[in-house]
């Protein structure tokens, strides 16, 4: 052994020669139990809690995605009252989108929770029926705000082209001109 590699060690507490060394004489790491590594071995018969703790955790995460629309209805209330009720380009973009989303997250409600029904031990339709209710909640609003806006054809006047026209029965003729 040279003097340089002498000195060296003596200096660096935590050099290791990996091909002097066997296996045993290294210092375990902080919080390592020999036991813990047996028992999580001879648990290999714990598989069927590890698939209930999935299901429960798909379970989970469902209702995370399902309560989502619920989560962005004060966000779009908020923006469909700074619109205003007012006809203009702002007011209708707001309200268009709040048509267009519900509609395709309705639509898509399948795809949505594809990820989650591919388990069949996970039960997903309480979880979709709650998104479809929430996106119907969305779509109502959209639907206050057209009515707002007087988009929506909600009094008699609105249906005034379609009502047939009168037919006066009788016409009654005045003033002096019979008297001359």
């Amino acid at each position: 052994m040279t003097s340089t590699t002498a000195n060296y060690r003596r200096v660096s507490k935590w050099h290791v020669n990996m091909t002097s060394q066997t296996d045993n004489a290294m210092p375990k790491p902080i919080g390592y139990t020999t036991s813990a590594v047996a028992a999580a071995d001879a648990d290999a018969g714990n598989m069927e809690s590890r698939r209930r703790d999935s299901s429960a955790l798909k379970l989970k995460k469902a209702w995370d995605v399902a309560l989502g629309p619920g989560k962005s209805i004060p966000m779009n209330a908020f923006m469909m009252w700074m619109s205003g009720s007012a006809v203009g380009i702002f007011s209708i973009m707001i309200t268009s989108m709040m048509f267009f989303t519900p509609m395709k997250a309705i639509l898509g409600t399948n795809a949505t929770f594809a990820r989650f029904s591919a388990d069949a031990d996970v039960n997903v339709t309480v979880p979709k029926l709650a998104f479809i209710g929430l996106n119907l909640l969305a779509l109502a609003m959209a639907v206050y705000k057209v009515s707002s806006l007087g988009f929506l054809p909600t009094s008699p006047s609105d249906w005034l082209a379609f009502m047939p026209e009168k037919q006066i029965a009788e016409v009654s003729g005045g003033g002096m001109a019979g008297l001359l």
